[in-house]
């Protein structure tokens, strides 16, 4: 076969400016040997969010560094899938940090995103664990594969890692582990990988969708109607102002490939290449990733973690705000240990039921005309017949921005406690200066400032 240039998960952004991904989560430089990179972003993601795979039979620069030996010094890919960072000076590693390490070649490759920049920057360490620095790699030599300059990965069924069940009984590793990596990998793994990948491309999106803006007063409200969405999961477009057109990226998937198949009756010790239809740096179509019609608000959203949402929420919850409240004639009966409630009026409805211990839910609730998103679950506070209304682990809010503060349950009435807190925010933030490039720490910052001046 053809011997073709297959590129390294690498490559630089030389003199880029922004937040350096790799220092924030690796502060005293990459630490050696591999199990304790995976420890520590186990430490900071979660282990549930960090998804490794072994190839032995790659398309990466180092795919004959272990020759003829492929199958006793597999390649190890490692993606960060997902994170639990829990406020707005926490990094995000969830689909920016990527790695690939063959220890045969004593080289480790590292993508990782770049907040302030906007872009992925890719960084090696050639050397690994006998003094090697972490450096900028060469972008012309990989973007020939990388060519929307971010990660790839192959479509299913991933044959060429150690889901593939004979490639996994094939490798001479221990039982145990490979470098903190487990032997065998399910296809579920490899499928969080790839969807990790297909997210990563998505990472650009925010400041397409922030330049769409053509003035301040189209960013204060496109971030208002974010942050509002964030909070309630209800997103309207309505009187967006700017002009957004589709997003396209050069696709990350890359043929999948089985090389037990190219090397059946050969020896692996003289395995060349992947087959040219394989090859990953032949030239792939742009795809389409967004459209202005899938939601402007709901896009820009997608850059903030749960833990700034309730980071935002606490900041909320800790301030005066006007409250008012709803209040409905209910019909309430006892069925089956449970206190069963249908509660209405000409424009709100609300039902539900609350058990023996104290907890239910809330179900087809419409307020004032407008249905409230999402599964709503009641939790009883210190105070009789009074429960606490929480959507996802936070306090539900209603389309709009107001917080259920509570659910007061009578005989034969049910009131809604709801808080205007998010009014405070959003008048904030149309009088503040939005920056010029999106960046979610900063303006996670502008909103702590905003609500600190309203506090004062």
């Amino acid at each position: 076969m053809r011997r073709v240039l297959a590129c390294a998960l690498a490559f630089g952004l030389a003199g880029s400016a922004g937040a350096d991904t790799v220092a924030e989560v690796f502060p005293d430089g990459i630490p050696y040997p591999f199990e304790r990179v995976l420890e520590r972003l186990e430490e900071i993601a979660g282990p549930e969010n960090v998804k490794t795979a072994l190839v032995p039979f790659g398309r990466s620069l180092q795919r004959f560094a272990a020759a003829p030996d492929y199958l006793a010094s597999p390649r190890i890919v490692v993606a960060v899938t997902g994170d639990r960072a829990a406020g707005p000076m926490d990094v995000r590693i969830a689909d920016r940090l990527f790695f690939g390490f063959q220890p045969a070649a004593e080289v480790l490759e590292i993508i990782a995103f770049d907040d302030g920049f906007g872009r992925f920057r890719f960084r090696e360490v050639v050397g690994y664990g006998t003094g090697g620095a972490l450096s900028v790699a060469e972008r012309d030599i990989c973007t020939a594969c990388h060519q929307g300059g971010g990660p790839i990965f192959a479509r299913p069924l991933w044959s060429e890692t150690n889901a593939n069940p004979m490639i996994a009984a094939a490798l001479l590793v221990p039982e145990a582990g490979f470098h903190g990596v487990a032997r065998r990998a399910s296809v579920d793994d490899l499928a969080a990988i790839d969807a990790s990948v297909d997210r990563a491309a998505r990472l650009q999106l925010a400041e397409a969708v922030w330049d769409g803006c053509g003035d301040a007063v189209c960013r204060s409200d496109l971030l208002i109607a974010a942050l509002r969405g964030l909070l309630t999961g209800a997103f309207d477009d309505g009187g967006l102002s700017g002009t957004w057109p589709e997003v396209t990226v050069i696709s990350p998937d890359i043929a999948n490939r089985d090389p037990l198949m190219e090397l059946a009756g050969a020896d692996p010790g003289n395995f060349d290449d992947a087959a040219d239809v394989q090859n990953p740096e032949l030239a792939r179509a742009p795809m389409v990733i967004w459209r202005a019609q899938d939601g402007v608000a709901a896009t820009l959203a997608e850059w903030f973690s749960e833990g700034d949402a309730a980071w935002i929420e606490a900041r909320l919850a800790g301030s005066a705000a006007r409250r008012a409240i709803l209040a409905l004639p209910c019909v309430v009966e006892a069925r089956a240990g449970e206190q069963r409630f249908d509660c209405g009026s000409e424009r709100s409805h609300w039902s539900g039921f609350v058990d023996g211990n104290g907890r239910g839910r809330l179900e087809a609730v419409t307020v004032q005309g407008r249905p409230v998103p999402g599964r709503l679950d009641l939790a009883a506070t210190n105070l009789a017949g009074t429960f606490a209304v929480i959507r996802h682990g936070r306090p539900a809010r209603l389309g709009d921005g107001r917080r259920i503060d509570a659910l007061k349950l009578g005989a034969d009435q049910a009131r809604l406690v709801l808080v205007e807190d998010f009014l405070r925010l959003e008048q904030g933030l149309r009088a503040a200066v939005m920056p010029e490039r999106f960046d979610r720490r900063a303006v996670l910052r502008l909103v702590g400032q905003v609500l600190e001046a309203a506090d004062g």
